[in-house]
């Protein structure tokens, strides 16, 4: 009888330790590697410059055209991409991004209520949603608000 109780408890320890283990398996799995970062932030980069593009291409169409909203939204979005490489930079040295991503975040705020406010949005929209979809990859990745799935 002793050894079956003996051998109960091992047989639970055993499980419990193999729910543990599979348990941080699954965590591990959810949480991006390096080199996903790297590939997100570079993605990241590219879409912005297509952004930038339409960015541009939807001032010229719109009544903001030759006026100092349609430079400060140029700057924004100008300034958005130096961002993006800065964070870059920073994450390539450090493996960090907590002063470069929270900037880039509220840019991409200010960017996303400028289109809203001057009605460039339905322009915009085709090259910007896959630049929310990088950035919320990271703000989640780093556990930072200012991504739409945190």
């Amino acid at each position: 009888m002793k050894s079956f109780v003996g051998s109960q408890a091992g047989t639970i320890v055993l499980i419990v330790l193999a729910v543990c283990f599979t348990g941080l398996g699954v965590l591990a799995q959810d949480r991006m590697s390096d080199k996903d970062v790297e590939t997100t932030m570079k993605n990241l980069q590219q879409d912005s410059k297509k952004f930038a593009a339409s960015f541009n291409a939807a001032i010229k169409k719109s009544t903001i055209r030759k006026t100092d909203k349609e430079k400060s939204g140029k700057q924004l979005v100008q300034h958005f991409q130096k961002q993006i490489s800065g964070m870059r930079s920073e994450f390539k040295n450090t493996k960090k991004v907590n002063n470069s991503l929270p900037l880039v975040l509220d840019s991409a705020s200010k960017i996303e209520a400028f289109a809203k406010d001057n009605s460039l949005s339905d322009q915009t929209a085709p090259a910007w949603t896959p630049v929310r979809g990088e950035l919320d990859s990271l703000s989640k990745a780093f556990a930072m608000p200012g991504g739409r799935g945190n």
